[in-house]
């Protein structure tokens, strides 16, 4: 996502656009916010040359810190994932038990 921006994004952009975009919700049981633990992957990430921090707060992809099949699998994981679960279970987060 941050190679194909082109341009630095802020950690609440990068939520938002894996809320809107792509469809991912991180859960929200954890003990820390969507955005804290979009920053630590960041980090994680910058510390492996993957994106580069720009700002407080704010990153940018570097493409040379990526191999070509990683750069492909960043960019088609969706596409990866549905059709290898064609007939996935819809998630059942808000499942209370009860029957």
């Amino acid at each position: 996502m941050l190679v194909d921006a082109r341009r630095p994004l802020t950690i609440a952009e990068i939520v938002a656009r894996l809320r809107w975009d792509h469809g991912v919700v991180l859960d929200r049981r954890q003990k820390v916010s969507a955005g804290q633990r979009v920053a630590d992957m960041a980090r994680y990430q910058a510390r492996l040359g993957r994106v580069r921090r720009v700002g407080r707060g704010r990153y940018i992809g570097v493409p040379a810190g990526m191999s070509r099949s990683m750069r492909w699998r960043s960019r088609n994981w969706k596409l990866l994932h549905d059709r290898d679960r064609p007939h996935a279970v819809p998630d059942c987060t808000d499942f209370d038990g009860a029957a």
